[in-house]
């Protein structure tokens, strides 16, 4: 599905964080916000595609985040994480002159023990909450 935006039309997606759900119990999902303790911004691996919707007279820009199999960290949360770009591989990861397979190489579980998950507020649950309380760590 995204072989020909993998090829052409990588982007990285710039972030101070992220969110991922960890299951408590059967019926309970912790929300957790995985981010570097000195909250510097990172790139992820993305793709962009241009679609036509039905009926739209203006093509569309979409992207999406690349996920790789998860870090220690990651790996009691869920069972993928997104593929973080080394700062160091982000000109090779935009360029048309790297091939998918070279690309595909700078997909790894980011190194552990530089990220770290805090549990936040179920508040995340909605994207009307648009507050710094989403970010904080419950006590």
């Amino acid at each position: 599905m995204f072989r020909q935006a993998f090829a052409r039309r990588r982007c990285i997606i710039p972030a101070d964080g992220f969110y991922e759900w960890q299951r408590i119990d059967p019926k309970t999902k912790q929300p957790m916000f995985i981010h570097f303790p000195d909250d510097r911004i990172f790139g992820f691996a993305g793709v962009w595609e241009r679609w036509q919707p039905p009926g739209e007279a203006e093509p569309l820009d979409t992207c999406t985040i690349i996920t790789t199999k998860p870090n220690v960290l990651m790996s009691s949360v869920h069972d993928r994480m997104p593929a973080i770009l080394m700062p160091e591989d982000y000109t090779a990861w935009l360029s048309r002159e790297t091939d998918a397979r070279e690309a595909a190489a700078l997909l790894n579980p980011y190194p552990d023990g530089e990220l770290e998950a805090v549990p936040v507020d179920r508040l995340v649950n909605s994207p009307k909450n648009d507050v710094p309380e989403c970010v904080k760590a419950l006590a």
